[in-house]
């Protein structure tokens, strides 16, 4: 297992060729997650208990624990105490009397297909997000049903047990982020920039009783999902769009209630690089929040176009009109994907700084 993911950290996307910078190959990481799932595919597994809604599997696969919920899906952890309201204070929503200190973006948000598995939006790029205009609007796709005016509606369910939005009951209210109501105060700096809270990694017990509650809360630093993910990409870099990536995904996509399938998507069928774009998507929603993006931008070589691209979120009116906004500016430059060499080590040493730092 070790020799597994030490071969797949390795592989770096910088061209998409067929050997990377690293010597690893692509079909060298994609044999070494297959022949991961072929050896341990009985000791692992998707968590897919209470299905009934698509949102308690997919959190219980982060929440539960191996030994005493008898959760497959997790292989590398750190299995905290039980943990009580200190633990999740800080990025609870203001309105139940946390610090907000987690805000998802709406460029999140929108990387959600809907739940009969079809694009929302009309074309993704090599980030796992959809084109953005100058305006920061994607391009609806039609005949998908979706409507910013009813953004959440009808969304892949991993939406709604990642993300807190307007209307979602939690905790002991319902989330209101109307500004001056009541996850929205006027004045409070912990307020959502983006008009989003996060729901994942925290535990609703916690929250009951008027937060006298407790929890066991797990660090997951591996589990099966990105296994099946790094095979579906790996695999898809060898030999493009084939019968086993579409099986990776779609398990993991049926699991939180999509219910059509990848292969009935000629969009993404078509070619390699459609594939990819939307194996990138897929990677970044089911990983949300398990620190892989940041790192995933970077091997992907696409961290300048991930990372300088608008924070983007959403006001809600009081008649509840949603309207896009821009949340957040940001500045990510090629020269960024190194540190710069600090300067008293450069006088000292007289040593070349990494490029473009001075």
């Amino acid at each position: 297992m070790v020799l597994y993911y030490d071969l797949f950290l390795n592989v770096r996307a910088q061209s998409h060729s067929t050997e990377t910078e690293s010597g690893v190959t692509w079909q060298e990481a994609s044999d070494a997650a297959k022949s991961f799932i072929q050896t341990y595919g009985s000791k692992f597994a998707l968590f897919t208990e209470e299905t009934t809604d698509g949102i308690l599997p997919y959190n219980n696969a982060l929440l539960r624990t191996t030994y005493l919920d008898k959760n497959k899906e997790i292989i590398f952890f750190r299995n905290d105490l039980a943990v009580g309201w200190s633990a999740i204070q800080n990025d609870t929503p203001v309105g139940e009397g946390g610090k907000g200190g987690l805000c998802p973006s709406q460029n999140l948000v929108d990387m959600y297909d809907m739940i009969d598995g079809s694009s929302p939006f009309s074309s993704y790029d090599a980030t796992g997000a959809p084109v953005y205009n100058s305006n920061g609007q994607p391009t609806v796709n039609a005949a998908s049903g979706y409507s910013d005016a009813t953004m959440w509606a009808g969304r892949d369910k991993r939406l709604e047990a990642t993300v807190l939005y307007q209307g979602t009951k939690w905790g002991n209210g319902t989330i209101n982020v109307i500004k001056g109501q009541r996850d929205n105060p006027v004045g409070n700096a912990n307020a959502t920039p983006t008009g989003y809270y996060v729901r994942k990694y925290i535990p609703e017990a916690i929250l009951s009783s008027v937060h006298t509650g407790t929890s066991r809360r797990l660090w997951t630093f591996i589990r099966y999902a990105e296994i099946m993910l790094n095979y579906a990409e790996a695999l898809n870099e060898v030999q493009g769009p084939s019968t086993e990536v579409y099986n990776m995904l779609d398990q993991i996509r049926h699991r939180s209630g999509i219910t059509g399938s990848v292969a009935n998507r000629s969009d993404l069928t078509s070619s390699k690089e459609a594939m990819r774009n939307f194996i990138h998507k897929e990677r970044t929603i089911e990983l949300a929040f398990e620190e892989h993006r940041a790192w995933d931008v970077r091997r992907w070589n696409v961290a300048v176009e991930a990372l300088s691209r608008p924070i983007y979120g959403i006001d809600v009116a009081t008649n509840g009109t949603i309207s896009r906004k821009t949340a957040q500016k940001r500045i990510f430059e090629k020269k960024m994907y190194l540190y710069p060499i600090p300067e008293g080590e450069v006088w000292k040493t007289n040593i070349e700084n990494n490029p473009d730092w001075k």
